[in-house]
């Protein structure tokens, strides 16, 4: 949130503040400027915590919302790749929104509750990488819509079996006025994300299931399922599958191999192994739309990740085998995402 490059916004800088005022309640608020489409996007917050974790907040914001099913890489690489390479893995969306929302933890599932009020805009390229060229924004509708959503997350735990689950759903019922006319619309919206790993003996099973549905007369380019690329579908090109409704399924299988050490200064040496991860994965696509590229039914593929650095870093290497290509990743680790 600090610093970031995307071909809408270029060099874009920000920062945040939160102040707790006492018995659970908190102001939060944070502001950010893009160089290049000269914009403030920003947030501003009023929550109430309870003890055992229950949470209320009140909320308004503009910001611009990448329409991806899951981040395709972190924000920290794509920078670095938007800005020397013109490959921006983000599609962003300009929206406007005033949102009330709740959440009341159980023993495995955390249940969230939120509606909403929001008008989406279209955003246009205003950023020149070093080398390259970007390719242009998703032909969003400008619309107003008012939103509700329900959603149950799982954190990281064991579950059956000896497997560990983490997970969340979000369905939300979605009314819509385009701003271009006075035909109202409605949709259902429904996104799935699911993480499952299990030990077998000295290797580790991991399973991830991306999935999204939309459902309506009229879907608005914003509200397809957004797949493809080093996250949901390796081997093929960013978003080039968009549909109505979407699948990424991967399956990988860890294993530590021996690796030549080497110093850290006073940090010590690294480890004198890294994982290495085979993978599968395939991606099922439904009713693409116009303004994407017509892709229909199943594209599997195949590759091999190594994470090294203490599982830090990882790179990936990976073949589409119905027309995709050979792609090539460097990243680190998902559990850093958040901050980096």
């Amino acid at each position: 949130d600090v610093v970031r490059f995307n071909r809408v916004e270029g060099l874009a800088i920000g920062s945040g503040l939160r102040q707790r005022l006492g018995s659970g309640i908190s102001l939060a608020g944070s502001a950010r400027y893009g160089f290049s489409d000269e914009q403030v996007k920003g947030r501003a917050a009023i929550e109430y915590r309870t003890g055992a974790g229950a949470a209320l907040t009140l909320a308004a914001a503009r910001n611009y919302r990448d329409l991806s099913e899951e981040p395709e890489r972190s924000l920290l690489v794509n920078s670095i790749a938007a800005q020397e390479f013109g490959s921006d893995h983000t599609d962003p969306l300009d929206v406007r929104e005033l949102w009330l929302a709740g959440s009341v933890p159980g023993r495995v599932w955390r249940f969230n509750a939120e509606a909403a009020v929001a008008r989406h805009a279209l955003l246009e390229v205003n950023a020149n990488p070093a080398s390259g060229a970007f390719e242009s924004t998703v032909p969003a509708l400008r619309l107003d819509e008012q939103r509700l959503t329900l959603g149950i997350e799982r954190s990281t735990s064991l579950t059956l079996g000896g497997f560990e689950a983490s997970g969340r759903l979000l369905a939300s019922g979605i009314k819509y006025s385009p701003r271009s006319d006075s035909v109202d619309g409605y949709l259902s919206r429904f996104s799935l994300g699911a993480t499952v790993e299990r030990p077998l003996g000295r290797r580790t099973l991991v399973l991830r299931t991306i999935a999204g549905a939309a459902g309506g007369p009229r879907i608005p380019a914003q509200h397809h399922v957004f797949l493809g690329g080093n996250t949901s579908a390796p081997g093929y090109e960013f978003h080039e599958f968009v549909g109505k409704a979407g699948l990424s399924q991967r399956i990988e299988l860890r294993s530590a191999v021996p690796f030549p050490s080497f110093s850290l200064g006073r940090y010590g040496r690294s480890p004198a192994s890294i994982t290495l991860a085979p993978f599968a994965t395939v991606v099922w696509n439904n009713r693409a739309p116009a303004f994407a590229p017509e892709r229909q039914g199943w594209y599997p593929s195949l590759g091999v990740g190594a994470l090294t650095l203490f599982d830090v870093l990882r790179f990936d290497v990976a073949r589409g085998l119905r027309g995709g290509r050979w792609t090539f990743s460097l990243d680190v680790s998902r559990d850093f995402w958040r901050v980096l």
